[in-house]
């Protein structure tokens, strides 16, 4: 599974995507220091962007491959 996932970032355009859909997700749901630990903030954050669609299509498409 360590080959596939860096076979992932390196064969296809997931970390330009990874990073889009991340900045996007950090404007509609910005950090709100006074009622969210930070750590917690990033984790929700890191599952958000890996379930989305635009990132999730791309990992599926490869790793059904």
């Amino acid at each position: 599974m360590t080959k596939a996932q860096a076979a992932l970032h390196d064969e296809t355009n997931y970390n330009l995507v990874y990073s889009d859909v991340q900045a996007r997700l950090r404007i509609e749901f910005p950090y709100d220091e006074t009622s969210e630990d930070y750590y917690d903030y990033l984790k929700k954050l890191g599952t958000m962007v890996v379930n989305s669609p635009e990132c999730r299509q791309i990992s599926d498409s490869f790793l059904s491959k």
